[in-house]
């Protein structure tokens, strides 16, 4: 008799553990991406409408991390809607589309993102995931000549990167009259400030967290220029830094809904890298002509805080793919 009751105890013991992880898996952000499916167009990435509108794109003068602020100016620009996934290209869902899985970092997890992807084998990803999924290619592509259909007005419907006005667009989420308004914060996450970025709040080298109210005095600003030693160093963070990607959703979203875009990797975009923007008045701006190298956002797991800003940009060549590179999709 012991035995039953002991067996029933068990049972109900597990019963109750297992309630509670699908109770806080529901409400954890991490369950909800990678794999998920259901993007309500029917396609298997999970996409969020992004209503369009002016903004304007870069970062204040004075913003901490802004070491380069003509690379950074703001200036006005007008993208129109579209969706883009709520999470970053998971390592599962790579290699569910091209048939490999790239990445560096690719025993630790198939819903983290997929890492080492260079800039031609994301935009081959688009269009083979337009086409299983009976919608129209964005790119024509022959070698490494990559051509975008029909932009702005009459892109086709299939998946495609975003522009880096897109990217940031949704990065900075939601906030009042975007039309005449200058963005003073560097982060969508971490409200209500949005002024800094320490652990807890994306995946980076959390030793080096980015926190402006620790400046002590002029030097102490020294923290946030790359390659240089820093005047602040976090030991609790250095304590909690990862050293590698995390699954994605693991971290709180910005107010649109998505995810990890501080932070996790970095993101490829369409554009071409240019030193300084063009002026106010841009709409779809797709980025320069000409140029050899490809723009990146968002920051990585290797990076510092100010690294994750909404609005640093960094130049990298499309035939790189680091282990700390990867990408998410749009499309109209």
């Amino acid at each position: 008799m012991k035995d039953v009751q002991k067996g029933f105890s068990y049972l109900f013991t597990r019963f109750l553990t297992l309630t509670f992880l699908a109770v806080l898996c529901f409400g954890f952000s991490a369950c909800k991406c990678g794999g998920s499916g259901g993007g309500g167009d029917g396609g298997k990435i999970k996409m969020v409408y992004i209503d369009g509108g002016p903004f304007y794109m870069g970062s204040p003068a004075n913003e901490q991390g802004n070491i380069w602020p003509s690379v950074e100016k703001q200036h006005l620009v007008t993208v129109s809607s579209f969706y883009m996934s709520e999470c970053e290209i998971t390592q599962e869902e790579y290699e569910d589309v091209m048939g490999n899985n790239p990445s560096y970092l690719n025993n630790i997890g198939k819903n983290n993102p997929v890492d080492t992807v260079n800039w031609y084998e994301a935009v081959e990803f688009c269009n083979k995931l337009s086409k299983m999924e009976n919608l129209n290619p964005v790119y024509n592509i022959t070698g490494t000549n990559v051509e975008m259909i029909g932009w702005p007005d009459n892109v086709p419907n299939g998946y495609r990167l975003p522009t880096e006005a897109e990217w940031e667009y949704a990065c900075r989420g939601l906030y009042t009259d975007k039309k005449t308004t200058k963005v003073t914060v560097p982060f969508a996450v971490g409200g209500p400030d949005w002024k800094k970025m320490t652990h807890g709040m994306a995946n980076f080298n959390t030793e080096y967290p980015y926190d402006p109210d620790l400046n002590d005095d002029e030097d102490d600003a020294d923290k946030f220029r790359p390659n240089i030693p820093y005047r602040y160093r976090s030991t609790e963070g250095a304590g909690l830094y990862l050293d590698r990607t995390t699954k994605v959703g693991s971290y709180a979203p910005n107010n649109y809904g998505l995810f990890d875009m501080h932070g996790n990797v970095w993101e490829w975009c369409w554009d071409r890298y240019a030193d300084n923007y063009p002026g106010d008045g841009g709409v779809n701006y797709p980025g320069p002509g000409t140029g050899s190298w490809r723009v990146i956002r968002g920051g990585g797991w290797f990076d510092n805080g100010a690294y994750l800003r909404s609005g640093k940009r960094l130049p990298e060549s499309p035939g790189a793919g680091g282990r700390d590179l990867g990408f998410r999709i749009v499309r109209r």
